[in-house]
């Protein structure tokens, strides 16, 4: 009897320790748009001007939050870096490193709020995102963004900073203006775990930018930027 008990602990902690095996596992998966989710982004992300469906994809990617627990985000991005982005964000979740949230930008429209008031909302909750059609602030350009070629990173700890106007954003930010302070995970600094993943694979670095620090700025220059624009 005894030994029967031993073996079905044993058998319960082997059980037990494979299931948070895999719960700790990276999930990094890829689909086209569905019409479930293009019934989400219509006329809010995703404008008649924007790529084509057939040329985004929907993320599915684990990450570890801010409670120490692991979550499932979902993010769209152009077809072309899909790879890359998965690629990545298995690299931050092996490395622990902490996304708060990672929430489509629809997620944060509301009936007669503007495209950048939407910017700001998901900004000031830290969300970290990727697709939304919209122009460069002041200019006709379309954001890489609006291309999906683009990732903001944890936003609220990681802003954008105009060095010459002293203007930054989100407007709950300033305290992370600091960029020498250690005690915030989640920051992206050139030492962090986040900018190694992202320049490694050719991405550029809002925070390299000389004028304007966009710190939660990651893009990558391909192709599809000349097709689209042209």
């Amino acid at each position: 009897m005894r030994n029967m008990c031993s073996y079905l602990l044993m058998t319960l902690l082997v059980v037990g320790q494979t299931l948070l095996a895999r719960q700790s596992e990276f999930i990094g998966t890829a689909k086209e748009i569905s019409p479930k989710v293009f019934e989400r982004i219509n006329g809010r992300s995703w404008l008649p001007v924007c790529p084509p469906l057939e040329d985004l994809r929907y993320l599915r990617l684990s990450h570890w939050g801010y409670d120490n627990e692991i979550h499932l985000g979902e993010m769209i991005v152009h077809k072309d870096v899909t790879l890359d982005v998965i690629e990545i964000f298995k690299e931050l979740f092996e490395n622990h490193f902490p996304i708060e949230r990672i929430n489509l930008i629809d997620d944060y429209f509301e009936e007669g709020k503007g495209r950048n008031k939407i910017d700001d909302a998901s900004m000031a909750d830290n969300n970290t995102s990727a697709f939304f059609f919209r122009l460069i602030g002041g200019t006709d350009i379309v954001s890489e963004h609006g291309l999906g070629t683009a990732i903001d990173i944890n936003p609220r700890l990681n802003p954008y900073y105009n060095v010459i106007t002293g203007y930054f954003s989100p407007s709950n930010a300033q305290e992370f203006l600091d960029r020498e302070r250690i005690d915030v995970p989640g920051m992206i600094t050139k030492e962090s775990i986040c900018y190694k993943a992202f320049i490694k694979r050719g991405w550029k670095w809002g925070g390299n930018w000389k004028n304007v620090k966009d710190y939660q700025h990651f893009c990558v220059n391909k192709v599809v930027h000349k097709s689209f624009n042209s």
